[in-house]
């Protein structure tokens, strides 16, 4: 055999391998995507699947009872079917080293306890347990936002233990009022309605 040439092997790489490639790429390709200047038609279109939710919402809830409050204000503590969940607070910032808002934006960090007095677990999910809207317009958390935030909101919390959580969110610098609804158990209408205006 010729020592010049080599024989190459081809190593079979495992789906694990391949399904996190593909989670990083979508991931990267999200966060570009998210902040180019097009946020004006994903404005249009959050708001547009929102509207379209609670529309699909309201007529699901005609036969439930009525919200008694409004929201809760920081400090104050949401008690529903065993499950509480008290307002901790919400601070703005500026950001630190590599991850600040865009020009013109502060991030908000709302930080949250869960505490599981009922005899199920529950699972807390920033993205499937929350909804939030400022000023009446749908918003998401933000990614850069929650790393500044710290420890996310997210979590399976089990009967007599408690949850503590951050969501932080990229707002205007002008916003006036921060909306968050959070829906503790899995296949239920039941929500807690917390309100922080600036």
């Amino acid at each position: 055999m010729d020592e010049d040439k080599q024989v190459k092997v081809k190593k079979k790489r495992p789906i694990w391998f391949w399904v996190l490639i593909v989670a990083v790429v979508i991931g990267v390709i999200g966060a570009i995507a998210g902040s180019g200047d097009d946020k004006d038609k994903a404005k249009t279109d959050t708001t547009k699947a929102t509207a379209e939710a609670t529309e699909k919402e309201a007529e699901a809830e005609q036969t439930e009872a009525p919200v008694e409050k409004d929201g809760y204000s920081v400090g104050e503590t949401a008690e529903e079917k065993g499950v509480k969940i008290t307002f901790l607070k919400c601070e703005e910032s500026e950001g630190k080293e590599l991850f600040e808002p865009d020009e013109g934006k502060i991030f908000v960090i709302a930080e949250f306890e869960v505490e599981n007095n009922s005899d199920d677990d529950i699972s807390i999910s920033s993205i499937i347990s929350v909804k939030a809207f400022v000023d009446d317009y749908a918003v998401d958390t933000d990614l850069s936002a929650s790393v500044v935030a710290g420890d996310s909101l997210n979590g399976k919390v089990a009967p007599g233990k408690k949850l503590k959580g951050t969501l932080g969110y990229q707002l205007d610098k002008d916003w006036k009022k921060l909306e968050i609804v959070i829906n503790p158990f899995a296949l239920s209408k039941t929500e807690m309605k917390f309100v922080h205006e600036k």
